[in-house]
């Protein structure tokens, strides 16, 4: 999952070139001249916490984006502006179509 926390980062407009991950839950580094930077990447895709911070991100886009229970498939459906993803939990629903959405306006 911390791929998926990597990838949100990344397109929440973080540059994380030469970053890699850290031994220490959410933290990444890298090697500089003056020592070792550390960076935190929340846990966008597996906590509300960190879901929370996408939609508070996207809002302040003005992106579109919802959260609804799909019941008859017992799934969260996600979609960020027209690109949708399924899954069990919210936070990762919300992240598959997030990184959908910015796939797609970068590719296309």
């Amino acid at each position: 999952m911390r791929e998926l926390d990597w990838k949100v980062h990344e397109y929440m407009g973080n540059d994380l070139t030469g970053f890699q991950y850290g031994r220490i839950g959410q933290s990444a580094y890298k090697e500089t001249e003056t020592g070792v930077e550390w960076v935190s990447i929340p846990h966008y895709s597996t906590t509300w916490e960190g879901a929370g911070l996408v939609m508070e991100w996207l809002s302040g886009k003005n992106i579109f984006h919802r959260i609804k229970w799909a019941s008859s498939l017992n799934e969260y459906l996600a979609d960020v502006n027209g690109d949708c993803a399924y899954s069990v939990s919210a936070p990762l629903a919300l992240c598959k179509a997030y990184i959908s959405a910015m796939e797609e306006r970068n590719n296309g």
